[in-house]
């Protein structure tokens, strides 16, 4: 739920509560008045009561006269002689029979009794020295009057909570247009508009520092990003510019070694080693060079001049010399077509790599299985394997450059112990597709790798819709 809207709920809520609270009191005090004046037109009808006259001749009350408090004697044994009865809408009310325990609290003071109607009754003498009078009015009219008073007051609440929140519904929205005008260049910057600005709000109120500071940030933070990727785009330049150097010495080197290893007859033994070890070292830095120079090409690779292709023969040629190079490998292949759009020369590199990974480390002839398939608008890649997997705690880390996961027992500068560089250019291409990866427990028992791509036609038909 926005702010905009717990902002109004709450604001008529408050003013339900208020109004509630104010119909609540106004009713209390309302009843606590009628109560009173009762008791006093109780306490009244008693002292002005004359008890003889009434017993001796019983005046009936006349057709369609309210009288609101019926009059009784109540005598030593507490029965009580009817003396006149009250009319209510021309309906004849008797005085409630009471116990003996309520006949004294009544004496003490007016009580409330419900007996089918709900009664006031007090008890008192009529004068000095006179006879016990019981005093009841019935309190049917008095509870309809509080009600109507209730229901008034309910209905008031909720018509004004009503009212209430529909003003602050638009004052909340007037008031949080700046806001929205924030959020919205907010998310422009996000999207990689960073020549964007938030609107300027009100100077010296709230909104106005929150705009002010917000663009000092990003500026700052735009400085940043322009000055990292400078930087990132110098050092891969550096890094391309030292590994091509470095690949014309090492060819002379590997040249010149295997021009005296030819000549292996007239070297000792202790040469030769060394001869051998100057080969296997230079054949890795050769291959660290050329890794370097793909991820280079890879992470410069200009994102717009990409092109539509199907993926699943580039799937099919890697799986088939993965096949070639293991013959007894058990390789599972569920491949359909499927078009992303991107670098094919790019997305090749990475299937090679994932290829060769699974080469480099589960055991010949171990079981593989791929997929591709083509569902909800993105293409997803997976590729399981039997070997001996990655832990889970450092599957985050392989994608980082120049980590090493190798068995036990393998030669630290085994030429098939790579340089960490492999994950690093997969998970490049994967972020240029605009896909992910993710790296699991394969059902083989080994590692599953997953990549979800966007599909070409998916793509196309977001950015269709894109206003």
């Amino acid at each position: 739920m926005s702010l905009r809207w717990r902002i109004t709920l709450c604001t008529s809520a408050l003013i339900a509560l208020a109004a509630l609270s104010l119909g609540v009191f106004t009713y209390w005090n309302v009843s606590q008045e009628q109560t009173a004046r009762t008791d006093e037109d109780l306490y009244a009808a008693i002292s002005q009561a004359r008890v003889k006259s009434l017993r001796e001749n019983p005046r009936p009350p006349q057709p369609g006269v309210e009288i609101p408090i019926a009059l009784g004697m109540l005598d030593r044994g507490g029965d009580v002689a009817e003396l006149t009865e009250a009319t209510n809408a021309g309906k004849l009310i008797s005085i409630p029979k009471l116990t003996e325990v309520q006949v004294t609290e009544a004496s003490r003071g007016p009580i409330t009794v419900d007996n089918g109607v709900t009664f006031r009754v007090a008890i008192a003498q009529s004068k000095r020295g006179g006879a016990m009078v019981i005093a009841a009015a019935p309190q049917t009219k008095n509870q309809e009057a509080l009600r109507q008073l209730a229901a008034i007051h309910i209905t008031g609440a909720l018509v004004v909570s009503l009212v209430g929140g529909l003003i602050s519904f638009f004052l909340v929205r007037r008031f949080f247009r700046p806001v929205e005008e924030m959020v919205t260049s907010a998310e422009r910057i996000a999207q990689g508009e960073l020549d964007e600005r938030v609107p300027v709000a009100k100077a010296g109120t709230e909104l106005g520092r929150l705009s002010a500071s917000l663009n000092s940030m990003i500026a700052s933070l735009t400085s940043s990003v322009a000055t990292l990727a400078a930087s990132e785009t110098a050092v891969r330049k550096v890094i391309a510019d030292a590994s091509h150097e470095i690949r014309t010495p090492l060819t002379v080197i590997r040249g010149y070694v295997e021009l005296l290893l030819s000549d292996s007859a007239s070297l000792d033994p202790k040469d030769m080693k060394a001869l051998r070890r100057i080969d296997v070292e230079s054949r890795r830095l050769e291959h660290l060079v050329t890794q370097l120079l793909i991820l280079e090409k890879v992470e410069a690779q200009n994102a717009d001049a990409h092109e539509v292709f199907d993926v699943s023969p580039l799937l099919l040629e890697a799986l088939s010399d993965l096949q070639v190079l293991d013959p007894a490998r058990n390789i599972q292949m569920d491949i359909e077509e499927a078009e992303i759009r991107g670098s094919s020369e790019n997305f090749k590199q990475a299937i090679t790599n994932l290829v060769q990974n699974v080469l480099k480390h589960t055991p010949q002839g171990s079981a593989v299985r791929a997929t591709c398939e083509e569902r909800e608008s993105n293409v997803i890649l997976t590729l399981d394997d039997s070997g001996p997997g990655i832990p889970a705690e450092k599957r985050a880390s392989v994608i980082s450059r120049f980590t090493q996961l190798h068995s036990a027992g393998e030669p630290q500068s085994s030429p098939a112990k790579g340089f960490g560089l492999g994950m690093t250019i997969i998970t490049s291409v994967v972020s240029q597709l605009e896909g992910s990866i993710d790296l699991s427990e394969s059902s083989l028992g080994g590692l599953r790798v997953t990549i979800r791509l966007p599909s070409a036609n998916g793509k196309a038909l977001a950015q269709g819709n894109d206003p």
